[in-house]
C-alpha cells in the first residue's frame, strides 16, 4: 500500500499510520479493458464527492448527486 517509517500492506495499517484516508476503499474496480479505464463494479457507484462544476467525468458521463 505504502511506506511511512515502515511498509504498510493494507489499506487499515496505512490510515492508521497516516490518520487520513478515512473514506478510502480497498476494491477491485473490474475496469472493461486494459485500455479503457472504466469500471464495472457497481460497489463504487456514488462512493465519490459531488462537485456541481464537474458535470461529467472522464468518459464523457453524466455525474449525479447520490441521495
Amino acid at each position: 500500500m505504502g511506506y511511512l517509517g515502515a511498509n504498510r500492506a493494507t489499506l487499515a495499517a496505512w490510515q492508521t499510520a497516516t490518520g487520513k484516508e478515512a473514506n478510502g476503499k480497498n476494491t477491485d474496480p473490474v475496469f472493461t479493458g486494459t485500455t479503457n479505464l472504466l469500471p464495472t463494479n457497481t460497489a463504487l457507484g456514488q462512493l465519490g464527492t459531488y462537485l456541481s462544476m464537474v458535470a461529467t467525468d472522464y468518459a464523457g458521463t453524466n455525474r449525479t448527486r447520490s441521495s
